[in-house]
């Protein structure tokens, strides 16, 4: 059987590293490993590119089609001995992989393509790292500086980036690390790897579930008379952005679709907590005018040239189909994405929303949820349900507009499209 070149790198004077990465091939016999070892620098994730870089280019003038790279703190799982390597190699090249990972110890999105195999937008995680011959000359052209990090400068260099699943590969952890000062702590390394592995798992059941739903209930919203329509939308104000109320009244201005009222932000030397004691006067309001929807509005929000009334009301009534509780207009940032339609998106998590819509459903949540002294409006919203939605295209934005935001639901929805699952209809 020919044998599969592996390159593991260790630095000379890490000889329990050495040690332990012989030990974890001594027992397979598919694989022919060599030691390489690594470029010293004051910075360890510089000396580390730069040996990727001379493997990778040794590879290149070899012609050879990929090349696998380790870590010397790699350790296969328990799972290595169920999953063919080389047919999910066989695999991401059907999917034109530049990079396939055996483990990741973070990541933003993922979605599943295939057997074993999972589309990742950004990761950490070079432990264990299939190249592709078709990204060398990425790599090596790529100018890597101190500060930088191999496992985000290739999140940032590629969208063609998968990983198996279940992990084949993790990080042993030695305690200390000569490349990320933050896994010097024991134990945080396999945490990593686990709350990784239970996202996988998380991001499986919310496909699964939306799935059943989307295919057994949902159907095309045909809309009602919506001409007499007119939702209750809180602005929020402070005292210091008297200068915003006009133009945040033109964007309103003529929108009958819209029941405007502008609400004082309450005081507090924390605005994330002003912000959530706000919004907790603007729920008790609500439950007192038995609404059954309300938007709660930044006074900077801005209409996007996707908005219409009619698209508004489409998604509304749309999202309660699909039990959302909380439905973003917009975001700036977001955690893990999941396309459910074309123009609908679950997300674990959102940064800042200049336009959110709140179902009577999570009215109970938000006054039940506990403030602490280091919560944040995000971490708020992320706690009070799982159920939150985003529009696509987005309807709300800021004065600065982060169009990379929409670059990325954009791959990450072509990526479901897909997927052997079919995710998103």
């Amino acid at each position: 059987m020919e044998k599969t070149n592996v390159f593991a790198i260790n630095l000379v004077k890490r000889k329990d590293r050495k040690a332990s990465i012989i030990s974890e091939f001594a027992d397979k016999e598919e694989f022919q490993l060599t030691i390489v070892p690594a470029i010293e620098h004051q910075f360890g994730a510089v000396g580390l590119w730069h040996t990727i870089c001379n493997i990778v280019k040794k590879s290149e003038k070899e012609e050879l089609d990929y090349v696998i790279i380790c870590q010397d703190d790699h350790t296969f799982t328990s799972q290595y001995q169920d999953i063919s390597l080389q047919k999910t190699i066989e695999d991401a090249k059907q999917f034109q992989a530049d990079i396939l990972l055996g483990g990741v110890s973070w990541f933003s999105t993922c979605i599943p393509v295939g057997k074993n195999l999972n589309w990742v937008e950004k990761f950490s995680g070079l432990q264990f790292a299939v190249i592709f011959k078709k990204f060398y000359s990425k790599i090596l052209s790529t100018d890597f500086q101190e500060g930088n990090a191999g496992d985000y400068t290739m999140s940032a260099l590629s969208h063609q980036i998968y990983f198996i699943y279940p992990f084949i590969s993790i990080q042993k952890d030695f305690g200390y690390s000569d490349v990320t000062a933050k896994n010097n702590a024991k134990g945080r390394v396999g945490k990593l790897f686990k709350d990784s592995d239970d996202l996988v798992k998380a991001t499986n059941q919310v496909i699964s579930f939306y799935k059943k739903m989307i295919y057994e209930q949902f159907e095309p919203t045909l809309l009602p008379d919506f001409d007499n329509i007119s939702i209750t939308t809180y602005i929020l104000n402070s005292k210091n952005s008297q200068m915003r109320l006009p133009p945040i009244n033109l964007q309103f201005e003529g929108r009958t679709e819209f029941d405007v009222r502008m609400i004082k932000m309450c005081e507090n030397t924390n605005a994330e907590h002003a912000y959530w004691m706000t919004l907790i006067q603007i729920i008790q309001q609500a439950k007192a005018d038995e609404d059954d929807v309300i938007i709660v509005c930044d006074n900077n929000h801005l209409f996007t040239e996707a908005y219409s009334k009619e698209c508004l009301i489409r998604h509304i009534v749309e999202g309660h189909q699909l039990e959302s509780k909380i439905l973003c207009g917009g975001v700036e940032d977001f955690e893990t994405a999941i396309p459910l339609t074309r123009n609908k998106f679950w997300v674990r998590a959102f940064k800042s929303s200049s336009f959110i819509v709140l179902y009577e459903s999570v009215y109970d949540n938000i006054l039940e949820e506990q403030i602490c002294s280091d919560s944040s409006i995000e971490s708020l919203y992320r706690e009070v349900t799982s159920n939150k939605l985003l529009m696509f295209p987005f309807i709300s934005k800021r004065t600065v507009y982060n169009e990379d935001i929409s670059f990325r639901l954009d791959k990450i929805y072509q990526m479901a499209k897909m997927s052997d699952d079919e995710i998103c209809s």
